[in-house]
């Protein structure tokens, strides 16, 4: 069987693709967001999804307050928020 290489990443990149990848970032970065630990609030509105094109398209949750990786080493608040998503969509 061959397949059309081409297509696959054509595909990979389409706008439809594109936009059911950054709903499922919205979606943990909703859960991000709504159980962040707050003190300034600064830390609760860092978070933003920034999309990138590699061999395919790729949804980060990415955070631009600067105390960031304090509070994810302190607490692990995002990956906490990722395997939630994780047991969600097993089912």
């Amino acid at each position: 069987m061959d397949f059309n290489e081409q297509y696959f990443q054509a595909l990979s990149v389409s706008p439809p693709v594109e936009a059911l990848v950054v709903g499922v970032a919205q979606e943990i970065m909703g859960d991000m967001v709504s159980t962040a630990p707050e003190d300034t609030g600064a830390y609760k509105r860092g978070f933003h999804i920034e999309v990138k094109h590699q061999k395919r398209s790729v949804a980060l949750i990415v955070n631009k307050d600067p105390k960031t990786l304090i509070i994810q080493a302190k607490t692990g608040h995002m990956v906490r928020s990722l395997q939630r998503a994780k047991k969600g969509h097993r089912g």
